[in-house]
């Protein structure tokens, strides 16, 4: 049988240690994060590459935006098929989840 070839993985981080984005064969994924929010897009390396070189804007594939409270639980999740909302009790635990329209 033939050996898998290695997947190489390029991973790039901020200055305070959080990863900022992964680079794979297939695709670049980017984190975003801001007080309260992480946003995650990924988009194909080709594409990326191409609008890098070509100083146009990428266009991203995917994209998924995380939003916490200040107990850092996560509240609302919002991706290309809408908003989803989480409620807790005053343990932290989850209690309800509202699906998209």
């Amino acid at each position: 049988s033939a050996a898998l070839a290695p997947v190489l993985m390029q991973l790039h981080y901020d200055k305070i240690g959080r990863l900022r984005s992964r680079e794979n064969g297939e695709y670049r994924t980017e984190y975003g994060y801001s007080q309260n929010q992480v946003t995650v897009r990924q988009v194909p390396i080709a594409r990326w590459y191409e609008a890098q070189r070509t100083g146009t804007t990428v266009s991203y594939d995917d994209e998924l935006t995380l939003t916490y409270d200040t107990l850092g639980q996560l509240v609302s999740e919002r991706n290309a098929t809408g908003e989803y909302h989480h409620q807790y009790d005053v343990l932290g635990n989850l209690t309800q989840t509202q699906l998209p329209n």
